[in-house]
């Protein structure tokens, strides 16, 4: 069964990502009567998922009073608290034109609001003013609360006083993050509660973590000058050429979207989040998302508005075609993030091709048809994907050394010797000659020795990736170090711990080294949002964030730099990478 996380964002409290109705009204909670300092009180345990919202309206008791009595409860409630609900709480006099009588009627099927409204003599918006979950459509055998007038005057002013309601203009858009309250909420904006409740008649079921409420621009019930309004600091600025995303193409199909000047976003993200078969493979999706969800707060605060659907694709063919065939929704997107697995891949790519909605693919680089789709977006390009922006990178940075690539006389073609071959024609484009270059065996020590600088930095490039075939290489000019020559190592990602074995060794990544002010600052914000997280090296929650922020423009993420490369009817694979040197056992980035 496929599942969607509706609403503009919703997130699963218990497994961070679908949203569970809880009904707060459901259980019958063992209670006794207490005394204290003169005053009676009725002991609550507080039920799984239960609100202070839910429990006020459930025992008829206003929130202010709840937490007068329980002062933790301003910071929210959770299952198996105990509060002291008053049994003689302070009583709101209401006008006799408020004083209203109510006919409870069972909506039968296929019934619509039209036609109950005709029926009673009242209008819609007094019946959604009344039961605030009818925004959310009507169910047969949801039970309405009629409001029954004994004049046309009292229906009138109700009628108006509902409509009012209802259409209550709103400027600010807030994206509840774990351990908010309702409270907390509503002290940040200066509102007060049943101000954001009025605007938000699904919060009778409790906040959600990365549900987008409304918040009013100015208070429903109190003056204008309690509340500030948001400045205009962070209105989007225009996409401008140097704003936009590198790409060997002239314009590409996400540049074309960011170049319509846009400020809003509608996006659909395909997950194996197994709702229906949960495994120990969803963490680092749930963390890929929280940073789709961290961006996003980003992105609102530059005047975006963002809207996020997220649907479990399992990990089969079938699970993923399902969600696309049964999701319309789908069509209507900006753009489509994911799926997560290579089999899973065509369905997505073929469908963005039919609908010409841009499909990032954000894991997998086994993707075909790239040659005719130019809707594809690889982020995890192929092998050699990062050839032109490291070969650049690396002549630059070795300009005025001495640069000497190593063969080896192995007849095995991988990364390295690819990437070794391309950069000596970078190097011979840039430079008006090729990089030395000597074919290796231990009876050619000497020779390398031999054409290495005794008064400028030397650089051997290794040209494989295989890590066992350099041990010995990296050995020897370690020992070179050691008796005064500067030597420095071009290597590879997948040489891992070899890395460190020689003094100084330079490599390219398409992640970047997180030890700057801008990922700390993040990963702050991070931490006390979500937790700390699990993944590693890469950061799955940073490729979500830096993949989303780069559809507003922004290529330089705080993980990746994205730029988009292919030919302009093909489809495109990120290319951005780092140039990162290793020295005395530290990572630190070559600007």
């Amino acid at each position: 069964m496929n599942r969607r996380l509706t609403g503009k964002i919703c997130l699963c409290a218990a497994a961070l990502f679908f949203c569970i109705s809880t009904n707060l009204f459901a259980g019958d909670e063992k209670t006794k009567t207490i005394k204290k300092n003169g005053k009676e009180f009725t002991e609550y345990t507080v039920a799984d998922g239960e609100s202070l919202y839910g429990v006020s309206r459930k025992t008829g008791v206003s929130q202010e009073d709840i937490i007068k009595f329980n002062n933790k409860a301003k910071d929210g409630v959770k299952k198996g608290q105990k509060l002291l609900i008053p049994l003689h709480p302070t009583v709101t006099k209401n006008n006799t034109e408020d004083s209203v009588e109510f006919i409870i009627h069972n909506v039968a099927p296929k019934e619509t609001m039209y036609s109950i409204s005709k029926q009673y003599n009242v209008t819609q918006a007094t019946i959604a003013q009344y039961n605030p979950t009818v925004e959310m459509g009507l169910k047969a055998g949801q039970a309405l609360k009629i409001p029954k007038f004994n004049d046309k005057k009292k229906a009138a002013l109700a009628a108006k006083k509902a409509t009012s309601t209802l259409k209550h203009p709103y400027s600010v858009e807030h994206i509840v993050m774990p351990k908010e309250t309702m409270y907390g909420i509503s002290r940040q904006y200066g509102v007060k509660q049943e101000d954001i409740l009025d605007m938000n008649p699904e919060l009778a079921d409790g906040l959600k973590i990365g549900m987008t409420i409304r918040i009013p621009a100015k208070p429903l019930t109190t003056s204008s000058a309690d509340f500030k309004k948001p400045s205009n600091e962070h209105k989007t600025t225009p996409v401008t050429d140097s704003a936009k995303v590198t790409s060997i193409s002239t314009v590409n199909e996400i540049e074309k979207k960011q170049n319509a000047k846009t400020k809003s976003l509608n996006i659909s993200v395909l997950l194996p989040l197994m709702l229906d078969e949960p495994d120990g493979t969803i963490n680092k999706f749930i963390e890929f998302y929280e940073g789709i969800l961290m961006a996003t707060k980003e992105l609102k605060n530059k005047g975006y508005r963002v809207t996020i659907s997220v649907y479990d694709t399992q990990k089969s063919e079938f699970g993923v075609q399902s969600v696309l065939n049964n999701n319309p929704a789908i069509a209507k997107s900006d753009y489509i993030i994911g799926p997560a697995y290579a089999n899973q891949v065509n369905a997505v790519t073929k469908y963005g091709n039919e609908k010409k909605i841009p499909v990032i693919i954000p894991f997998t680089n086994k993707v075909t048809g790239t040659s005719n789709n130019k809707y594809i977006y690889q982020f995890n390009g192929k092998e050699g994907a990062l050839f032109t922006d490291a070969a650049e990178k690396c002549v630059s940075e070795f300009k005025g050394k001495n640069v000497l690539v190593v063969d080896f006389n192995n007849n095995i073609e991988d990364e390295g010797s690819e990437f070794a071959k391309y950069l000596e024609t970078v190097a011979t484009r840039k430079n008006g000659a090729p990089y030395k270059r000597i074919k290796f065996n231990q009876s050619t020590w000497s020779s390398v020795k031999n054409t290495l600088s005794d008064s400028k930095e030397n650089v051997i490039v290794l040209a494989t990736e295989e890590k066992d075939l350099v041990k010995d290489p990296l050995s020897q000019i370690s020992a070179w170090n050691n008796e005064g020559l500067k030597v420095s190592v071009l290597g590879y990602e997948s040489w891992s711990n070899e890395l460190f074995t020689a003094p100084e060794t330079y490599y390219y990544s398409q992640f970047k080294v997180l030890n700057d002010k801008r990922f700390y600052g993040y990963n702050t914000q991070f931490n006390q949002h979500f937790g700390h997280p699990k993944t590693r090296t890469p950061r799955f929650d940073l490729i979500g964030r830096d993949i989303m922020m780069s559809l507003s423009g922004e290529t330089e993420g705080i993980q990746s730099n994205i730029k988009w490369q292919g030919k302009d009817n093909g489809g495109k694979h990120n290319g951005g990478c780092y140039l990162i040197k290793i020295s005395e056992g530290k990572k630190k980035l070559v600007k």
